[in-house]
């Protein structure tokens, strides 16, 4: 165990992330006040004639000579460590891989021997989900306690050298190599890990990855709040490529997830890549390849229609998170939803019953305002008597229709016409509550939709 110098230099209780915090005796860089392996004795040592040597069957045999240097007898726990000096990975500063306690008088010396296992030297290859032992320099070191370090030697392992990432293999989001606000949760449901941002936005870097070929990425995620952005970087030598971003459409859940395809066309061979998450979204897998390798030519334009109906619908729900914003008042009170029995007029004039969804904030008892793809409507309505004696002057920069507040379809007044003209049908038609639909730009600002509603309070309008 390692006692630190202060509480200030450990981390949250629940982050486990041991490398990026660099904490334990593995990746500790600080001066401990205790130090792992740490302990006391009346006697001294010394160490020397330090050797690391090839066993049987891969093994490794260290030799080191203790001498006790005092003029007493006392015991010494002899530690062994390594240090792989280049690897994929981040790997410890240290791992103890063997020790042993040995007694000896004052004077005496002894030679004592440990054998490492090859398995000893071997880490989780994240990329491959398989242990391997790196082919390479590996630094050995013995002493008393993890920071009295005695001696050290270094001499050439062989083993594996770690492959590109292939990403045409699929590989589970929880396989990452560094991560930024991001965390792992579980899935009951499907009953593996996945990935998601631990605040506004989350990052995930894969090491190393064979872009080489690659068209698409599928991507495997979720978003449960609603729809989401997951940027897709390519990052080689200093130089960063946008491969691509898409839209997570809102799904049933967090561990509901859907396969989205994002074409890619990669400048670098190989690179590291990066996936930002935003918000609610949840990642669980990805995977490279060609576009007909992952899917049909006719899935492909479903998929590619899927992505341009979740990038639209996202605009619409970006335009209804700023209204909502803008509207948050407390002469206000707020519903929100999605309505898909809203009628269209088409250029020829003539109505015609949308069925797609859009989103409506309803703005109790004084109007609804939709949000369609091109424009913002605010419908209210006024009294049969008050549309007849009211002047509209206050409304003349505002484009508007009027209609019946029974039968939507009836035409009393649209661009082009004069007030006079919509009066006059109002009075020959028998409505009693006249329905008006003020139109404006899509880009319209939210405070600009705040103070218009606060105006339709202000002249008695009523929904």
């Amino acid at each position: 165990m390692t006692w630190y110098r202060s509480a200030r230099e450990l981390p949250d209780l629940l982050d486990y992330d041991i490398i990026r915090n660099h904490v334990t005796y593995q990746y500790y860089d600080g001066e401990a006040l205790y130090p792992f392996g740490h302990g006391l004795s009346y006697a001294s040592f010394a160490y020397s004639d330090f050797t690391v040597n090839a066993g049987k069957e891969g093994s490794l045999i260290a030799n080191v000579t203790v001498t006790n240097t005092s003029e007493v007898a006392g015991d010494e726990v002899v530690q062994l460590y390594y240090h792989p000096e280049s690897t994929r990975i981040p790997r410890p500063i240290k791992k103890l891989c063997g020790f042993r306690r040995i007694f000896l008088n004052a004077g005496e010396r002894r030679t004592i021997s440990m054998e490492i296992e090859r398995d000893e030297l071997a880490f989780w290859d994240v990329s491959r989900e398989r242990f391997a032992v790196e082919d390479g320099a590996y630094t050995f070191m013995v002493g008393a306690s993890s920071s009295d370090i005695r001696i050290s030697v270094s001499i050439h392992v062989a083993g594996e050298v770690i492959p590109p990432r292939d990403l045409t293999a699929g590989t589970k989001a929880f396989n990452y190599d560094g991560k930024h606000q991001a965390q792992m949760l579980w899935s009951k449901k499907l009953e593996t890990h996945y990935m998601t941002p631990s605040g506004f936005a989350g990052a995930l870097i894969f090491k190393n990855c064979c872009l080489e070929g690659g068209e698409v990425l599928e991507l495997t995620a979720s978003s449960w709040e609603r729809a989401q952005n997951l940027t897709v970087l390519a990052e080689c030598d200093g130089k960063t490529q946008k491969l691509g971003e898409l839209i997570v459409p809102p799904t049933d859940g967090r561990d509901d997830f859907r396969k989205l395809l994002l074409p890619i066309a990669p400048e670098f061979a190989r690179a590291d890549l990066r996936i930002v998450m935003q918000g609610s979204v949840a990642l669980l897998s990805i995977r490279m390849g060609k576009e007909t390798s992952l899917n049909s030519k006719e899935s492909n334009s479903v998929s590619s229609m899927q992505n341009k109906l979740n990038t639209a619908y996202y605009r619409l729900e970006m335009k209804q998170a700023e209204i909502v914003r803008a509207l948050l008042h407390r002469m206000f009170e707020l519903e929100s939803g999605w309505y898909n029995g809203h009628y269209h007029k088409g250029d020829n004039g003539n109505w015609s019953r949308e069925s797609y969804p859009i989103p409506v904030i309803g703005v109790k008892g004084f109007c609804d305002v939709e949000i369609h793809f091109d424009k913002i409507s605010v419908s209210a309505k006024l009294k049969r008597d008050a549309a007849l004696s009211y002047s509209f002057e206050k409304f003349a920069g505002y484009e508007f229709e009027a209609y019946g507040a029974e039968d939507y379809l009836a035409d009393l007044y649209h661009a082009g016409q004069t007030v006079q003209a919509m009066k006059d049908n109002i009075r020959a038609c028998d409505e009693k509550e006249i329905g008006f639909s003020f139109v404006f730009p899509f880009d319209v600002e939210g405070r600009q939709i705040f103070e218009f509603v606060k105006l339709l309070r202000r002249e008695g309008f009523y929904y």
